[in-house]
This record gives structure tokens, C-alpha cells and sequence, in this order.
């Protein structure tokens, strides 16, 4: 009997991974395992990480732990790990499979690839590893999120789209797992496809109602559209959705980006409108919500684009002083208060932090310093300085961004021929 049920668990872990879709596609190039409760381990981080419950990484670690020639799991928990932000965590994991990398199966190796370029800022070489993934394994996650992203990030989004539009949403990785719509969306947007971006936001609705960020999408795409009428259901719905732990009412985020979305389309006494009903919701919220730090970083940052700025420079200072936030987090924060001492006109302050930012030795920044700095140049007026930094931040690693095109800091750019160029899609 302990022989047939040793050769049980051989079966059971040798067919499971054909029909679980969520990793089937690279079933025939990717690492195994013949234990069972490794690969059952595994499929619990996978249900996590689908779930967005954040606790994926120990989960896939523990998989890992059960069989160390099944590498898949230590992948994704470093997937995790730098989706989190903690890259000195991911690079970690990572070290552990760089000297076994002629061993491991070629969808192994070519995750290993792709995020070892995302850890040392070459998205085009993340886009070559990504796509290589993809091409022997159609429908995989490498196909169905990373590939997409590294163009999305290379601003190809319409390479991006192409992609995801090849994905079986039923039979590959895709299924059930919101960020495949999440890249679509924000593919159409910056695109200008704005009514295609509508359309997936409420197919996200219809496939994964829990998934808050569908209104997002929708918010974003009504405000382009100046479908304002819808808009303003879609923000009233966003006021009942629950306030999320270490971040608080996502509800806020939406009304913050319908405003710079109505802002950087000529809707800007509506955009104000908007952020002061917001910010009155939601400055009335319980004491324990507004203690979340993150949730003040979110307030002040409403503050400050309406020019509420030394209430929103009290909060950051505060946040700055106590250390609240901390790692890149921390960076932006303490970015924030450089650009409202720019607007301020207490342009030492400003430089003061500038500097003192700029020699900040912490690893894995990619270009986080010369965008920023871009960013003060740009409100200092400085628009040739701007966009050599910008240009300068992109080749240091600093991924294309959906959020571009109505960054608030770089509100002076817009009209500026060398700005809307390198804004436009490559692809």
C-alpha cells in the first residue's frame, strides 16, 4: 500500500500541472516536480496571487522548500517579492538560481532572464527574455502579463494589445487573473482607445466583480471621453467600497484619477470639482483609516493638486520625519516635498532635497532620480534641462508609464514639441 500511494502522489503531480490553466501553457518547458504537496503548495501561492492576497511569496517559498529542483515556485515568489517592492528580496531568490542557470528548463531560464533585467533597469532586454517565454509557451503568464508589460513599458502599447490579443481568456493563464485586463486596459488608454478601455473595464466588472480596480478603468475612460454624467455614477459607487489594510478607501485613487484625467483633457474647474468632493468624503473618515500612512500620502496628494500646499507639506514633512513610509516609498514622498517647495518659491528647500536625494546610495532605483528631478525642472519652467532628464531616466531603467500623459508636475511640457514626441506610442 505505500507503494501505490507513493505512485498516486507521482501521478497526481505529474497530471495536475497539464490541467491547471493557469500554468499548463508551459507545461512541456517549464520545472516539475514528482511531489504532489510541493505542486499543490505551489497552486495554493497561485490562488493567492490571483487573489491579490499578498501572501503569495511565502507560499511559493514553502513549495520551493519541499523540492529545490522545482524552481517555478522560487520564480514567482520573486515575481512577487518586486511586484511588492522589495526588490533586495527578489534579487535574493534570484542569486539562488544564477549559478544553476544552464541546468533549469528553458521557461525557468527565461523568467530567471527576464527578471534579472528588471532588477538592473534594461527593459529591453526584460522584453526580449519576456517574449522569448511567450514564444515557446503561448498562453503562459510570460505571454499573458510579462511580455505585454515589458512593452508597455518600452511605451509599445500597441505591441502591447497585439499580445493580449492572441490570449485564449478561457484556456491560458488569463483566466481569472485581473492584471491580463489591467494591461489591456491601460494599453487602449494610452492609445487614446478610450471606449475600448470602457469595454474592458466592464468586462472586468462581469468576470471578477471583487476586483476594485475595474473602476479605475472605467472612471479614466468616461473622464477622457467627457462622458461626465456616467462619470459621476461611477465615483458615487466608489464611495461604498471598503477601506483596504496598509492602504486604506481605494476610493479616493478613483476620484484622484478621474481629476487628472478631466485635467490634461481641458476639464480642469470640473477636475477641481471633483478632488474637493473627494477630499470631504473622506477626510470625514474614521481615525484608524486616516492613521494609514499611505492614506495620508493619498490625501496630501489631493491636497497638494489643489494647491493646498502647506497643509499637504505638513503631512509629508510628518511622514518624511517619522519614516512611515519607507524604501521607494519613502523617495516619493520626500519628492513631494521638493515639489511643493518649488510651487512654494522656497526654491533652497527645494534644492536642499534635491540633493540630498540624489546621493541616496539605495540600490534598484532605475531611473527614480532623474525623473523626479525632471519633474522639478519642469515646474521650475525648465523644459529643455526636463527633458534631458526624462530622456535620461528611461535609459537608466525607468519603465514607461500609463500616467504620463497627465503627470501634474509636467503640466508646463504639454505643447512642447520634443515632450509630445517622446510621449507619443512608438508602437
Amino acid at each position: 500500500m505505500t507503494g501505490v500511494e507513493t505512485l498516486r502522489q507521482k501521478l497526481l503531480a505529474a497530471l495536475a500541472p497539464s490541467l491547471d490553466v493557469r500554468i499548463a501553457p508551459a507545461d512541456r518547458v517549464q520545472s516539475h516536480t514528482p511531489s504532489y504537496d510541493a505542486y499543490k503548495t505551489f497552486a495554493d501561492g497561485l490562488d493567492d496571487m490571483y487573489a491579490r492576497r499578498g501572501n503569495s511569496p511565502a507560499t511559493f517559498l514553502r513549495a520551493y522548500a519541499l523540492d529545490s529542483g522545482f524552481t517555478l515556485p522560487l520564480l514567482y515568489a520573486a515575481m512577487n517579492y518586486h511586484g511588492q517592492g522589495n526588490f533586495a528580496g527578489a534579487d535574493s531568490l534570484l542569486r539562488l538560481l544564477r549559478h544553476r542557470r544552464s541546468e533549469i528548463p528553458p521557461y525557468d531560464r527565461y523568467l530567471l532572464d527576464y527578471q534579472t533585467a528588471m532588477l538592473q533597469g534594461d527593459r529591453s532586454a526584460a522584453y526580449v527574455a519576456a517574449r522569448a517565454a511567450a514564444a515557446i509557451a503561448p498562453g503562459s503568464l510570460a505571454a499573458v502579463v510579462l511580455a505585454p508589460r515589458a512593452a508597455i513599458q518600452l511605451n509599445y502599447p500597441g505591441e502591447a494589445v497585439r499580445l493580449l490579443s492572441q490570449i485564449d481568456r478561457e484556456r491560458s493563464a488569463a483566466k481569472g487573473l485581473p492584471a491580463f485586463w489591467n494591461l489591456l486596459a491601460h494599453s487602449y488608454h494610452q492609445l487614446g482607445r478610450y471606449e475600448e478601455q470602457l469595454t474592458v473595464a466592464r468586462e472586468l466588472r462581469r468576470r471578477i466583480p471583487e476586483d476594485t480596480r475595474a473602476l479605475y478603468y472605467e472612471a479614466r475612460a468616461l473622464a477622457a471621453m467627457g462622458r461626465l454624467a456616467e462619470l459621476d455614477a461611477v465615483l458615487s459607487e466608489s464611495l461604498s467600497l471598503p477601506s483596504v489594510p496598509r492602504f486604506g478607501p481605494p476610493g479616493l485613487g478613483v476620484y484622484r484619477f478621474a481629476a487628472e484625467e478631466l485635467r490634461a483633457h481641458g476639464h480642469r474647474e470640473r477636475a477641481s470639482r471633483i478632488l474637493e468632493r473627494g477630499l470631504r468624503f473622506y477626510q470625514a473618515a474614521p481615525a484608524e483609516v486616516l492613521a494609514i500612512p499611505r492614506f495620508q500620502h493619498e490625501i496630501a496628494y489631493v491636497q497638494y493638486q489643489l494647491g493646498r500646499l502647506p497643509e499637504a507639506r505638513r503631512t509629508y514633512e510628518r511622514l518624511v520625519a517619522t519614516k512611515a513610509l519607507r524604501g521607494g516609498e519613502l523617495v516619493s514622498i520626500t519628492y513631494y516635498l521638493a515639489f511643493i517647495a518649488t510651487l512654494q518659491g522656497d526654491l533652497a528647500r527645494a534644492r536642499e532635497l534635491e540633493r540630498a536625494l540624489g546621493s541616496d546610495p539605495q540600490p534598484y532605483m532605475n531611473g527614480i532620480h532623474p525623473f523626479n528631478q525632471g519633474r522639478l525642472a519642469s515646474l521650475r519652467g525648465e523644459k529643455e534641462l526636463a527633458m534631458r532628464l526624462l530622456q535620461q531616466a528611461m535609459a537608466e531603467g525607468y519603465a514607461f508609464d500609463h500616467n504620463l500623459h497627465h503627470a501634474f508636475e509636467l503640466e508646463n511640457l504639454r505643447g512642447y514639441a520634443p515632450y509630445e514626441r517622446w510621449l507619443r506610442p512608438k508602437g
